[in-house]
């Protein structure tokens, strides 16, 4: 029977050679010090309460395309509450997931075999978004000189045949944000080029210093079309309640164009639940412990990071914000054979920088500032001696 190509083939999905060694491991009982966990809600925080048994309208459903009137007003008093730029609640959109959002945006900006750019180092489940949308990902490369830079003279040749480009601010897992002077020509480019503009802000609540990268950059002047993701799986620790959201900004008749396609497209699939969209301005509204709690563990790992490796073969990169730490490591072998000594030797988990695009001239570690605090420390621990004769 023959499969979609947006699918990859059997032999590329079955798991990789240190997937595949983790569960070993756990199979045999084995202790595994996972120092890749970014779930919150197995990592120890108290997010905000959902009480169901309150929501006496769920019963009656009232399909609305872009989400009801009070969920996207929730959206923009959230923006306020957070002191940055607020869009308009007419230019804000309801879905179920920020992966779903991607999935609305291709469809809407995209026919099949066209060009999304993406950025690298980043997250791998952006090839899997947009391979499902049939479209193709072309990465741009990101330079690190202390700070993270988008390389112009690969990017630019490749903006006259793109329909996109996507940015992460804070990126996942450099944890860089783009730099003022790289925004100002991302824009300016696009603009000239009529390429969309992307930007998911998913940890633009956990950044390590103050910033105007907070305001989305969807509210900001534009002669490009942008569109800006974030949900409540980031900024409310909830994954299970499946609410994301999309705001629209650019050139306003360009803008009211692409607002009136996503409407027929979000209302194809009414995705986002009656309940999510009734708790929605609760969950925002109680979403500061969570934050607060997880911002602090955030900061006290990324110290306590530098104060473990200080003085030995690893290095951490500096990072502004986000969950994540890559960690520059000795380039004697591949990061993956690196990784999998870890697991298989000391019981440690962490992901090889080229899971996320780091080329193979450096090598990398990339491990996750969410995970408690005595596991994180014991984890570099392990990581910092295994290291240390190489």
């Amino acid at each position: 029977m023959p499969f979609s190509t947006r699918v990859p083939a059997y032999t590329d999905l079955r798991p990789n050679p240190l997937t595949a060694a983790l569960h070993e491991r756990l199979a045999e009982g084995l202790e595994v010090l996972d120092l890749t966990r970014t779930n919150p809600t197995t990592t120890g925080f108290a997010t905000a309460s959902a009480d169901w048994s309150t929501l006496t309208d769920a019963h009656l459903y009232q399909p609305t395309a872009l989400g009801s009137a009070d969920a996207r007003q929730a959206v923009v008093d959230y923006y306020v509450s957070r002191g940055s730029v607020a869009p308009e609640a007419e230019h804000v959109v309801l879905c179920a997931s920020t992966s779903e959002a991607y999935g609305f945006l291709v469809k809407l900006l995209c026919e099949p075999g066209d060009v999304v750019l993406t950025p690298s180092p980043s997250y791998p489940l952006l090839d899997s978004l947009l391979g499902l949308e049939a479209v193709r990902q072309v990465p741009f490369p990101l330079i690190y000189d202390g700070l993270w830079h988008i390389d112009f003279d690969a990017l630019v040749p490749h903006l006259r045949a793109a329909r996109a480009l996507v940015l992460v601010a804070p990126n996942n897992p450099t944890g860089h944000l783009t730099t003022p002077s790289d925004l100002t020509q991302v824009l300016e480019l696009c603009a000239e080029h009529g390429v969309a503009i992307i930007s998911d802000e998913v940890f633009s609540d956990f950044l390590f210093e103050p910033t105007s990268h907070a305001i989305p950059l969807a509210t900001r002047p534009s002669d490009a079309l942008v569109f800006s993701l974030n949900g409540l799986s980031k900024v409310c620790g909830l994954p299970q309640v499946k609410l994301s959201w999309i705001v629209l900004g650019g050139p306003p008749p360009l803008r009211a164009d692409a607002l009136e396609r996503l409407e027929y497209i979000a209302d194809t699939y009414l995705s986002v639940s009656t309940p999510a969209q009734l708790l929605l301005p609760k969950l925002l509204a109680e979403r500061h412990g969570f934050q607060e709690a997880l911002g602090h563990r955030l900061r006290s790992n990324k110290n306590r990071a530098r104060e473990i490796l200080a003085g030995s073969t690893c290095s951490p990169l500096q990072v502004q914000g986000g969950w994540s730490l890559p960690i520059r490591i000795p380039n004697v072998r591949s990061d993956e054979a690196i990784a999998l000594a870890l697991l298989r030797e000391r019981g440690v988990f962490v992901h090889p920088g080229s899971f996320y695009g780091f080329g193979c001239a450096v090598a990398h570690l990339v491990v996750s500032l969410m995970c408690p605090e005595d596991e994180f420390a014991a984890g570099l621990e392990q990581v910092r001696c295994a290291l240390a004769d190489t």
